[in-house]
C-alpha cells in the first residue's frame, strides 16, 4: 500500500495552547492584541474583558465564543456582526453575518503546546516533542538528534494507542535502511498525537 498523509482532524484548543486574539475595533485604550495562554482551567484572559473557556473547541468556534462574549463591551457593529446589504438600492439595510465569518476579529492557534509524542530509547535527545500535523518517524530521529551507536536501527517501531474500539495498541515496525537507503518511504509513517 502506498504511504500517504493524512490531514488532522480540525485542531481542538486545550491548555497549554498558546492562541493569539486580534480586535480590530475593541474599546478605545483598551486593545485587545497579541498572544494568550490557555490556562488550565481552560480559559483565555482578555484582560479588562474578562474571561473566555475555549478548551475543547476548534479555531472557529472559539472565535465566536470570544466575538459572543465581547457583545457585552463592543458594538455588533465594532464587532463585525452586521454588513451592508447589496441588494438595498439606498444602502441603509444591514443583513447578520455569521460570528465565525466577521472580518473585525482574528483568533488563531501560535503555540500547539498540548499535543505531542514521545520518542524513547537509543537516541541522543529521548522526551516528548510538540507534534503539528505533518512529522513522520524520520522527523522524530531527526528532532531527537538521531541514534546513538547503541542504537539497533532494525528494532525500530512505532506504537499508536489502542484506536475506540480495538483491544490493543498498534505496533508498526518501521524498516529504518529501506526508508534512507532504498528510498522506500513505506514505514516512514506519520506520527500522530500520543
Amino acid at each position: 500500500t502506498e504511504f500517504t498523509k493524512t490531514t488532522m482532524p480540525e485542531y481542538v484548543i486545550e491548555p497549554p495552547d498558546l492562541i493569539t486574539v486580534e480586535v480590530l475595533d475593541a474599546l478605545p485604550g483598551r486593545p485587545i492584541t497579541g498572544e494568550r495562554l490557555v490556562r488550565p482551567d481552560g480559559k483565555v484572559s482578555l484582560g479588562f474583558y474578562g474571561d473566555v473557556y475555549v478548551a475543547g473547541l476548534t479555531i472557529p468556534e472559539a472565535k465566536e465564543k470570544i466575538l459572543l462574549h465581547l457583545r457585552k463591551y463592543i458594538s455588533d457593529d465594532s464587532l463585525g456582526l452586521f454588513q451592508e446589504d447589496e441588494e438595498d438600492p439606498e444602502h441603509k439595510l444591514t443583513k447578520p453575518v455569521d460570528p465565525r465569518e466577521s472580518d473585525r476579529i482574528y483568533v488563531d492557534v501560535t503555540a500547539y503546546n498540548s499535543k505531542y509524542y514521545y520518542i524513547q530509547g537509543d537516541v541522543a535527545v529521548p522526551g516528548r516533542l510538540p507534534i503539528t500535523g505533518n512529522e513522520t518517524v524520520l522527523d522524530a530521529i531527526d528532532f531527537a538528534g538521531g541514534l546513538i551507536p547503541t542504537a539497533a536501527p532494525q528494532n525500530i517501531r512505532l506504537v499508536r494507542p489502542a484506536p475506540a474500539g480495538a483491544c490493543c495498541e498498534q505496533v508498526l515496525p518501521v524498516n529504518l535502511a529501506a526508508i534512507i537507503s532504498g528510498g522506500d518511504p513505506t514505514t516512514n509513517y506519520q506520527l500522530l498525537p500520543g
